[in-house]
């Protein structure tokens, strides 16, 4: 059985709910380390798949 990366696990949540960057970090904080999930959030910033509604929260669109 194969683990979804945390990058694909944060992805799956913007695409959901637009998020604040430090609510990413709360959602995320038990599951996996700081540096972890600035290299996963790295990864997607250069996907060029985030968009930020009004009031500055993230999310990705869904198709």
């Amino acid at each position: 059985m194969s683990k979804i990366s945390l990058s694909e696990q944060v992805k799956t949540r913007l695409r959901e709910t637009p998020l604040f960057f430090s609510q990413i970090v709360d959602a995320f904080r038990d599951s996996a380390a700081y540096r972890e999930l600035l290299l996963a959030w790295s990864d997607i910033r250069e996907e060029n798949i985030l968009k930020r509604d009004r009031q500055g929260r993230y999310y990705i669109e869904t198709v």
